[in-house]
């Protein structure tokens, strides 16, 4: 049958009794231990750091007493010793994020003069750096290859247009050719061998250009430049040289020297005496000669001829050369 209370021992009510006076006991005891730590956790300091900041806050502290506040940074104090009332609440910047920077918060309170409390603590620490974002590579912008300037091209000629064969003095011209950028202009300038500029010339773009009235007989450089770049080419040409008109004299020929050869002399021809006729007989003979004229001469003449023809015989055997 079931138990009565009724009919325990005295001894066991009497424990029974104690127990839950004991029991009353305790939760009066905490109760009044709660009623008494609530005030003490009525004071809050709170420091926290991230990497850009730190931050300090204090609350709850009472108005009655001294409360001071200390904060430093790296070695410097950003917030000198500073009184408050009842809170505080303030936060810092970082001078550089990307680094750990040490502090120090120092709060005090005259209701808790050593910090056994825990309303008086001082707070040291470090920071933690921030990450520095990721900054992708960047890429150098392409710069396409430059072609480096070409020189123009340089053909140059020459001509003789005028001489004057008495004074040898003549003129030429000079043809130059330039060649190069489609857009480009040149300028053409001719020079003697002592570099000094005898004509020059410009063209909107390639092309040929003559130089006329150069005297001759000399040499002369040609030089192309290029108006937009500046690039220079150069060709040197000769004007031949105007030669003077030569009269040539004919030189004599010398006659060679034909020995004379010695030829015998010729005996003279001897004309046989005629006997002398007395003055009576030359008398009759002259008349003898009238009367026969027409006979005698004609070998008068033959005589005469065979004195020339023997003569002219006796010159050529004299003149005749010896073999």
């Amino acid at each position: 049958m079931p138990e009565n209370n009724s009919t325990r021992p005295p001894l066991t009510r009497r424990a029974l009794t104690l127990a839950a006076g004991l029991a009353v006991a305790a939760l009066a005891a905490t109760g009044l231990s709660l009623a008494v730590a609530s005030p003490a956790s009525a004071h809050t300091p709170t420091v926290s750091s991230t990497c850009d900041t730190l931050s300090v806050k204090t609350a709850n502290y009472s108005a009655n007493a001294d409360n001071t506040i200390t904060v430093t940074i790296d070695g410097k104090d950003v917030q000198p010793k500073t009184s408050f009332d009842t809170q505080f609440s303030k936060t810092y910047d970082f001078a550089d994020r990307t680094v750990a920077h040490d502090y120090v918060v120092a709060i005090k309170t005259s209701d808790d003069p050593n910090g056994s409390k825990g309303y008086s603590v001082t707070e040291k620490g470090s920071s933690t750096p921030c990450v520095p974002p990721t900054t992708p590579p960047t890429t150098p912008p392409t710069t396409p290859p430059t072609t480096p300037p070409v020189p123009p091209v340089v053909t140059v000629s020459s001509a003789v247009t005028s001489c004057d064969p008495v004074t040898g003095v003549g003129n030429g011209t000079i043809t130059v050719v330039a060649g190069g950028d489609e857009k480009h202009g040149f300028d053409v300038t001719i020079a003697d061998a002592t570099g000094t500029a005898v004509q020059s010339r410009s063209l909107d773009k390639p092309g040929t250009v003559t130089f006329e009235g150069i005297p001759s007989g000399m040499e002369y450089t040609a030089t192309v430049t290029d108006a937009v770049t500046e690039q220079t080419s150069s060709g040197t040409v000769s004007v031949q040289k105007c030669l003077k008109a030569v009269v040539e004299t004919p030189t004599p020929t010398p006659t060679p020297e034909v020995p004379v050869a010695t030829t015998p002399a010729t005996p003279a021809a001897v004309v046989p005496s005629v006997p002398s006729t007395p003055a009576s007989a030359q008398v009759s003979n002259t008349g003898a000669l009238a009367e026969t004229g027409s006979e005698a001469a004609p070998l008068a003449i033959g005589a005469v001829a065979l004195m020339m023809l023997g003569g002219v015989v006796a010159f050529a055997i004299r003149k005749k050369p010896v073999r």
